[in-house]
């Protein structure tokens, strides 16, 4: 039996699918974007952020599974069809909301929150980041109708100060702006400075 979906992009919409819910549908709106997200690679500059990598590759994982193929040897190939591609930033921020949902934040009386993480991680970029004061959110500037060169270059420029590691060392211009951070968030694993935003703005 040969393969019967594009691996590259079923896995792009099964990710999708993960930060889509009643509000945002990604797919319909943040098109572009999400596209952008993935086609970007991922740089591993603090040693510890090599965990993101890995949990990105979960959810490659679960793709696979989700394919319900029954196949091994076909299961495989999807599998190393997506070995062929770099870890994206899009994996990597999924991911991190998931982690807060599933780890910080996890209540089994409430829906996944693997969503509202996101867009609030990717708002932060908005609020703090390239655009400036006159944006706040994701709505206002970001969504496909909006789209334009402005955006994408905009947007790219917000990428790479997160993956390089140039916002401010309270976290302003990347996904986890602190009010009262206790140590510069250049220097710290993602994961640490995503515990220290959720810590301020989530849990009492």
């Amino acid at each position: 039996m040969g393969k019967v979906i594009n691996t590259k992009e079923s896995y792009f919409h099964y990710l999708l699918s993960l930060i889509s819910d009643d509000k945002v549908r990604a797919a319909d709106s943040y098109y572009n974007l999400c596209l952008l997200f993935f086609s970007t690679p991922f740089e591993v500059l603090n040693p510890m952020d090599k965990n993101r990598v890995s949990d990105a590759e979960e959810l490659r994982d679960l793709w696979v599974e989700s394919t319900r193929v029954k196949d091994e040897r076909l299961k495989q190939e999807y599998a190393k069809d997506l070995l062929g591609i770099d870890i994206s930033f899009l994996e990597v921020v999924i991911a991190l909301a998931n982690k807060v949902d599933t780890q910080i934040l996890a209540d089994p009386s409430k829906p996944d929150l693997t969503s509202v993480m996101f867009w609030d991680f990717v708002d932060n970029l908005v609020k703090y980041g390239t655009f400036g004061s006159a944006y706040k959110k994701a709505s206002d500037v970001l969504t496909d109708d909006k789209w334009c060169m402005f955006t994408e270059e905009a947007m790219k420029a917000s990428i790479k100060k997160v993956i390089s590691r140039t916002y401010h060392e309270d976290g302003r211009g990347g996904l986890f702006p602190l009010r009262k951070p206790k140590i510069n968030q250049r220097k710290t694993e993602m994961w640490n400075c995503c515990i220290a935003y959720i810590n301020e703005n989530y849990t009492d």
